[in-house]
């Protein structure tokens, strides 16, 4: 047994495999926890896709799970995306899978070295906080491992296209809205919940600015994101 933080939320994991463990340690904290996670055998392999997968990963992603509907009584929610931080703004790169998130990301940091961060490298949470979104760097972050136990807040949103050609402009709310949620982990069997995901997202959607982006693999798709969303070159 361990207490991590995630989103500001201090949680006890009891856990049966190491994985989980490793995973966790750059969250490692103390005090009296608000969440509980005590998962069952049959929870953890309901995780299961193939007969391949290892249970110390599939606790892993259980876990994950669990945690996306809990915090969502903290006006937390889960995203699909690349979250970065670059000059204090919090950059979050939504696209459908294979789409090339965490290559674009990588561009990023190729063009401005250490004034990019990738706190999380797939999963982030977004918690609100006195109106404004803070992005969570967690333990849950993708195969490549990206992540940075450090909080941002969200400032824009790039909404990912394959292109031959790089370019961005800004998107319609309304249109951005359908985008996002197709994006976020909205639950189907907790209507309370379901209506506070929804809730959370209209204020999120309004507050944050949302690009549309199209993008090769080149490192000037990296150049034409930077000067669309912050108007100027970097310094």
């Amino acid at each position: 047994m361990f207490v991590i933080k995630v989103a500001d939320a201090l949680v006890e994991i009891h856990h049966t495999y190491p994985h989980v463990a490793k995973c966790c340690t750059p969250y490692l904290s103390t005090g009296e926890a608000d969440i509980v996670v005590s998962l069952s055998a049959e929870e953890i392999q309901a995780e299961s896709k193939t007969e391949l997968q290892h249970p110390g990963y599939l606790e892993y992603r259980a876990i994950h799970r669990y945690l996306a509907e809990e915090l969502i009584d903290f006006r937390v929610f889960l995203i699909h995306g690349v979250l970065m931080e670059v000059e204090g703004r919090g950059i979050l790169i939504c696209a459908r899978s294979g789409t090339g998130k965490t290559t674009h990301a990588k561009l990023w940091r190729s063009y401005l070295g250490e004034k990019c961060h990738i706190v999380n490298g797939d999963k982030p949470f977004v918690r609100l906080v006195d109106g404004h979104y803070l992005g969570y760097g967690t333990p849950w972050c993708g195969k490549e491992g990206y992540n940075e136990n450090r909080a941002v807040e969200i400032t824009d949103i790039c909404f990912l296209h394959r292109g031959e050609e790089n370019t961005i402009h800004p998107m319609a709310k309304e249109e951005a809205f359908s985008f996002l949620l197709a994006q976020v982990h909205v639950p189907t069997h907790h209507i309370e919940r379901r209506l506070a995901v929804l809730d959370l997202l209209d204020g999120f959607h309004r507050r944050v600015k949302c690009h549309r982006l199209f993008c090769n693999m080149d490192l000037s798709a990296a150049e034409v994101a930077y000067q669309g969303i912050f108007g100027k070159n970097p310094t």
